[in-house]
């Protein structure tokens, strides 16, 4: 939630992330393949604040999402479908973390995605183009994001963004590209 205090996060207790601020994300990390524990705890507390099981398997890839609130932080994770990428071909995929607000995402007017509803996640494949992408937020918090991609959308890539409640409403969180 925007406003929060920076949290530091563990993997199977070992400090991954420390001090991770709203909308601030790592860059993906490779764990061996099994189950593991992440963690999220104030800077320098030895309590959790939540925490959350992730399974990694051999040709898998998962986002870890830290949502919920001040007073009641949650882990969740999302599965990444990465098995259609490849030198042609991208993803992008949209988590809608809301508490209610129905998502949906365009390329240059174009649906990309539906309404996503909250607590949802979709992707969908995109070819190399100049296009851009935009999430779009209805409600009170109407209005439109547009990703950073420079030079537009390339092949082999993941693209991610999460929408998240924001002080002001809906706010979406570019993850970085990979």
């Amino acid at each position: 939630m925007a406003g929060a205090a920076a949290v530091d996060v563990y993997v199977n207790s070992t400090l991954v992330a420390p001090a991770l601020a709203f909308g601030e994300a790592t860059g993906y990390m490779a764990l061996p393949v099994g189950a593991h524990t992440l963690s999220v705890r104030a800077p320098g507390a030895e309590g959790d604040l939540a925490s959350g099981n992730l399974e990694v398997t051999a040709d898998g890839r998962a986002t870890a999402l830290i949502g919920g609130d001040a007073e009641a932080p949650a882990v969740s994770i999302v599965e990444d479908v990465v098995s259609a990428v490849d030198e042609t071909t991208s993803i992008f995929m949209l988590v809608n973390a809301t508490a209610g607000v129905p998502v949906p995402a365009t390329a240059d007017g174009t649906a990309l995605l539906g309404d996503i509803a909250a607590g949802e996640s979709d992707s969908t494949l995109l070819e190399p183009s100049e296009a851009g992408i935009s999430v779009e937020v209805g409600g009170e918090s109407a209005g439109s994001t547009a990703l950073e991609l420079p030079g537009g959308v390339y092949g082999g890539v993941v693209y991610t963004a999460v929408a998240v409640d924001g002080a002001d409403g809906v706010e979406i969180v570019q993850l970085p590209s990979v």
